[in-house]
């Protein structure tokens, strides 16, 4: 039971009846989910686990009664993805594994390939160091269809290991129908692979385990596929044993065994009852069977000279071919229509990886782009500042040299300057320079203070016209007054300017203090 092991509280007593069902009962158990409706009461783990046990219900009808699964609309996967999603996390192993197991049952009808392999590698995958029954029964299961999904595809070599993985876990957890029904495929490993002494080995042993479990429809269809293998082998007499004791089993599709006990006697050379049983069988339910049977009749009587009945036969025979041919036509086309919405759902699917993997991959280029950005940005503006103050140290120490050697001519190179008419013209108020009275005071700065603009300039490559200009006006010791005036900004601005100046070259906080003070020791 599913729902008894679960330690999330109390459940629907719905819930708990349908799980109480599921084994023994599961067509009663589908009836009553299919009837229920979760009501707002029930929490979000109600709601998904009366999903899983919907689809669990559904599929051991669909599988106990072998009809078409998509009587129960099983072409979608949206709600079971969801319900795997929730379930992963959950603390109870078995309803892990169930969710997985379920996600890929639709998964293989919805002919979704590598999604239900998947699937079922997770649910083979839970907790595999558990000893609980009930788990080791789902993984078994798992594993069985993850070598039927390869086994359909003619992937024998690769379909054993799971069937021989399902077989040793259905032992180990005491899930004898399972067991057999692994040992059954096992079998059928074998004939495909030419194996004929294992796969008839395999076979008996199912057969024997089916009829203990009282099987009596699966040890049948053992018997059944053990007649084809002796028929191959041309071992007649074990070929009429098994369809013998299928004989003794009214369950049988009697259609399929009388054709099969025709074909026994047409090889043994006994027409005669071969044409008894071809005669039971020409108006049989079963399409293929009547098709078969009709087609030997019609070979009988030919040989018998009987032509006019044999044309009949062989007509009747064409007829029920041309019959099946359009069904499997229709089939066919179905078919190509499933796979090819399963070849768009792919290609979406494809595509929205595309997608997703051209956005991580752009999105990393960008940001390795931006990191090796700054870092070179970073290291250059590194090296800019620690060229700027070698060039600073330099400079400064070439002041502090030339203002303890040449002091008296410096004083009196000052005093010219400020008796110059360039001089007496910036500190006029009525005075508006132009930029060729810049030049003149530049050129006047430079002979009096011994290239003191050119050693500003060669201070840093990025310095502005203006910038250099009011260091011209500092040094010329123009009022802040007429500073402001010429420039047309108000002090503050003036003081902001002189703070940034003096950090864009020295590479350090400034003010308009350190801004003077240097501007005076130039």
């Amino acid at each position: 039971m599913m729902v008894a092991c679960n330690n999330r509280g109390t459940m629907p007593d719905v819930l708990l009846e349908a799980d109480s069902l599921m084994e023994e009962h599961p067509d009663s158990a589908l009836s009553i989910l299919r009837h229920v409706e979760p009501n707002n009461d029930w929490r979000k783990h109600d709601r998904m686990l009366q999903a899983l046990l919907l689809s669990q219900a559904e599929d051991k009808c669909c599988m106990m009664s072998g009809g078409p699964k998509d009587r129960f609309n099983r072409t979608s996967d949206s709600t079971m993805l969801v319900v795997a999603d929730y379930f992963k996390g959950d603390r109870n192993p078995r309803l892990r594994a169930l969710a997985w197991f379920e996600l890929g049952r639709i998964s293989s009808d919805m002919e979704l390939t590598g999604q239900a392999i998947d699937a079922y590698r997770r649910s083979y995958d839970t907790d595999t160091l558990s000893s609980d029954s009930g788990l080791l029964s789902i993984r078994a299961m798992a594993a069985i269809w993850m070598g039927h999904t390869m086994m359909y595809q003619d992937l024998y070599a690769n379909a054993m290991p799971h069937f021989l993985r399902a077989r040793q876990l259905a032992n180990q957890c005491g899930d004898t129908k399972t067991e057999y029904y692994a040992l059954r495929d096992v079998a059928r490993c074998y004939m495909a692979q030419g194996n004929l002494t294992d796969g008839e080995r395999c076979y008996i042993l199912a057969s024997q385990m089916a009829l203990a479990h009282q099987d009596t429809t699966m040890f049948q269809n053992v018997q059944m596929e053990l007649s084809d293998l002796y028929a191959s082998t041309e071992e007649y007499d074990k070929m009429k044993a098994c369809l013998d004791v299928c004989m003794g089993y009214a369950g049988r599709d009697l259609g399929i065994v009388y054709n099969q006990l025709a074909g026994y006697y047409l090889a043994t050379g006994r027409a005669d009852s071969a044409s008894t049983y071809l005669h039971k069988v020409i108006y049989d339910e079963n399409p293929y069977v009547r098709r078969d049977a009709t087609l030997n009749m019609a070979d009988l009587q030919a040989g018998r000279g009987e032509f006019r009945e044999a044309y009949e036969l062989l007509a009747k025979s064409i007829a029920e071919d041309d019959s099946l041919t359009m069904l499997e036509q229709g089939q066919n086309a179905n078919l190509i229509r499933t796979l090819t919405d399963k070849l768009e759902r792919e290609k979406a699917q494809d595509s929205r990886l595309r997608r997703q993997n051209n956005i991580i991959f752009s999105l990393a280029l960008l940001l390795v782009t931006i990191l090796f950005f700054s870092y070179f940005t970073i290291r250059h503006k590194n090296l800019q500042n620690r060229i700027q103050r070698e060039k600073v140290e330099r400079l400064m120490a070439e002041l502090r040299k030339a203002q303890k050697t040449n002091r008296p001519k410096r004083e009196q190179d000052a005093r010219t300057f400020a008796e110059s008419e360039i001089y007496i013209a910036f500190h006029n108020p009525n005075f508006t320079p132009t930029l060729q009275d810049y030049h003149r005071l530049e050129d006047a700065l430079e002979q009096t203070y011994d290239g003191c603009i050119s050693k500003i300039r060669n201070l840093h490559e990025g310095i502005k016209e203006k910038e250099l200009h009011l260091c011209m006006l500092e040094k010329a010791e123009v009022p802040n007054k007429l500073i402001c005036y010429y420039f047309g900004m108000e002090a503050n601005a003036l003081s902001m300017l002189r703070a940034r100046l003096y950090t864009k070259l020295f590479k350090q906080k400034g003010s308009v203090d350190k801004f003077k003070e240097f501007i005076k020791a130039l």
